[in-house]
């Protein structure tokens, strides 16, 4: 008995380490993509509106954009598309087109681009209105990560009761 344990305890230390040394790669490379591919998110609460006696918002939640670049899927794309895309997310946000550049560039040593995941974020709590005309112009490696942010319309009133404190 104690030595078919130890043979079966041989043969499946063997197995782990035959894949943790030889497959190894494979599989940790497998599982990233899995996870990446699907853009694991978190999803927020949807938190109501607090409202006074006479039916005035105290707190009510807007939703917001984070502006997200995925430089692997922008590298992909033809010139042209990278160009747009670089274009109107630097007139639109101020950022430095060269920088935006630089996460797709081919770094020569590694043979891989500069940044060489799918998530840089770029700008965080952008406007509906912002983010739908970013939308319409169909960016390629462009992501709009769905977000909520909490507004106080009547400032400090009930800041108590409600569970916030301005730092003013």
């Amino acid at each position: 008995l104690l030595s078919a344990f130890i043979v079966c305890s041989l043969g499946l230390g063997g197995r782990a380490y035959y894949l943790k040394t030889v497959k190894g790669e494979q599989y940790e490379t497998a599982a990233k993509k899995q996870q990446i591919d699907r853009y694991d998110t978190i999803i927020p609460a949807n938190r109501g509106v607090i409202t006074d006696r006479n039916k005035q918002a105290i707190a009510v939640s807007a939703t917001v954009y984070n502006i997200v670049l995925d430089p692997l899927v922008l590298y992909e794309n033809e010139k042209e598309e990278q160009d747009r895309t670089i274009k109107v997310l630097s007139e639109t946000f101020g950022l430095d087109a060269s920088e935006l550049r630089s996460y797709i560039t081919l770094n020569p040593e590694t043979g891989k681009i500069n940044k060489p995941n799918h998530w840089v974020v770029l700008k965080k709590k952008v406007t509906r209105e912002v983010a739908e005309e970013l939308m319409a112009q169909n960016l390629k490696g462009v992501v709009y990560d769905r977000d909520s942010e909490r507004k106080y319309p009547l400032g400090n009133l009930a800041s108590n009761v409600i569970g916030f404190i301005r730092g003013d």
